[in-house]
């Protein structure tokens, strides 16, 4: 590309300006004096004829000024223009880039869900379980030069599915342990109550005679003997509302709660729950 060439001199503006100094103080000098009731009225006129004669080296000035500046000026403008002309073609070019690069991105990006899919698969996480993030792999790194996921992309998708899988392991014998520990419990209370409404069945004594007693006809059905092959809890059926509280403990991570919550449901679901219970995961 062929260079700018600028020719231009520094500008020199030559004056009488330590002549026009010299005197402008000796008739400035003139005005010196002391205002008082008698001279104020002289002191307001002389300060309007030193300000005409400010205003009229100003504008000289300023006339200089600008008769000095229309070179400088026109020249900015040319060079502006320059600059605009390189910047236009450069956004043209970065505007390509950017439609390329997001094409890029979505390709990376349904790539990384295929490989998530898989993975989870693999390990045998289903749909509702499947928490992870992978927002921050969305970049061009991820994309080797052909257009496949990079090694390192993919071996980051296979940890964060592993450990999540180890998660989802322990949560499910943590869960698994306490369902049976309730399930037990229940089992214990049923118990109870049907031998304490045992214990409260009297078998009825024989009458006592003061006559003769005659022989005691056997008792074919006792009422003990009835309430004992009877189901006690065959006809009548009662609504309980069991809440249950257990901590578990596990790295501090986005999605856990709903981890956690989903198994919930899950094993209620697989455990007979005629009605699934509304699950709450809370920070302790």
């Amino acid at each position: 590309m062929k260079e700018v060439v600028v020719s231009s001199s520094l500008p020199s503006i030559d004056g009488n300006f330590e002549e026009v100094k010299n005197e402008l103080q000796k008739q400035l000098g003139q005005f010196d004096l002391i205002v008082d009731e008698d001279s104020v009225r002289t002191a307001k006129s002389m300060a309007t004829q030193i300000n005409k004669l400010s205003q009229k080296i100003a504008t000289q000035r300023k006339a200089i000024v600008a008769e000095m500046m229309a070179p400088i000026k026109s020249f900015e403008a040319k060079m502006k223009e320059l600059e605009a002309l390189c910047q236009s073609s450069r956004q043209n070019l970065l505007s390509q880039v950017k439609v390329y690069d997001n094409k890029r991105l979505s390709l990376v990006q349904e790539l990384l869900e295929k490989e998530l899919q898989s993975k989870c698969k693999h390990y045998g996480i289903t749909k509702e379980f499947q928490t992870l993030k992978i927002d921050d792999l969305v970049m061009l790194g991820s994309l080797t030069k052909g257009g496949a996921l990079t090694k390192k992309a993919k071996d980051t998708i296979d940890e964060r599915v592993m450990k999540q899988n180890e998660y989802l392991d322990k949560l499910t014998s943590l869960i698994k342990n306490e369902l049976q520990r309730l399930k037990e419990s229940e089992a214990r209370r049923i118990k109870a109550a049907q031998d304490a409404v045992v214990s409260k069945v009297v078998t009825p004594q024989p009458p006592h005679y003061t006559q003769q007693p005659q022989k005691p006809q056997p008792q074919k059905n006792t009422v003990t003997s009835r309430f004992k092959n009877a189901q006690v809890f065959g006809k009548k059926t009662k609504t309980f509302k069991v809440t249950a509280t257990f901590e578990v403990e596990f790295e501090d991570k986005d999605g856990i709660e709903e981890q956690l919550a989903a198994m919930l449901v899950h094993k209620f679901r697989t455990s007979g729950f005629k009605q699934i219970p509304t699950v709450r995961v809370v920070e302790m």
